[in-house]
């Protein structure tokens, strides 16, 4: 069970990460996904500069069973929170 504050804190990340999800600076194409380059504009406005060859590497890994060529929302947000959780431990 989470209380107001942790439900409140919990969904302005989930806004956060959807605005970043839709935003037109980062995004190439507007067919709904996130495809490699796209997390390459999004982690580097985060400050982080990977490159979008290793970021469709892990985008094709986490889509080998569909028919997507990028990452849906869900999918992004488990992206993200992994990636925040790596960078909180590797700090």
């Amino acid at each position: 069970q989470i209380d107001f504050s942790e439900f409140y804190d919990l969904f302005d990340g989930l806004n956060v990460l959807h605005k970043e999800f839709l935003d037109s600076d980062f995004k190439t194409d507007a067919n709904g996904l996130v495809n490699g380059r796209e997390l390459a504009n999004i982690f580097k406005s985060k400050g982080y500069n990977f490159s979008p060859d290793l970021l469709n590497s892990i985008v094709n890994e986490m889509t080998r069973n569909t028919n997507s060529n990028g990452l849906k929302f869900d999918k992004y947000v488990l992206l993200a929170a992994k990636f925040e959780y790596l960078i909180g431990q590797y700090n």
